[in-house]
């Protein structure tokens, strides 16, 4: 399978398809008591049992479109995290804390 990378110059879902995945994200979230790293072993493990996000073709099969080739994964995964900026905490903690 070839690999495709995420750009950051160019918006890979329209934003109001985004807002539309908002609402089973959050629910999922919840689901998980607002615990990402639940989040991430649930959408992580529906990968693992769902998708062929882990599977790595046998060297030898040259046309196989599953999988991906060793390392490309985490490539796909890296470059979607690196597409958006680290925010930076104010100081005195998020606006409209109580803190």
């Amino acid at each position: 399978m070839s690999l495709p990378i995420p750009s950051s110059s160019q918006a890979p879902i329209d934003p109001k398809q985004l807002q539309a995945m908002d609402a089973p994200l959050i629910a999922l979230t919840q689901q998980c008591g607002g615990d990402l790293r639940r989040v991430l072993f649930a959408f992580f493990s529906f990968l693992h049992r769902r998708t062929d996000f882990y599977l790595v073709p046998h060297p030898d099969d040259k046309t196989s479109s599953m999988g991906f080739r060793e390392g490309d994964a985490e490539k796909l995964l890296i470059a979607a995290f690196r597409q958006f900026p680290l925010r930076r905490i104010p100081k005195g903690g998020p606006a409209g804390s109580a803190s």
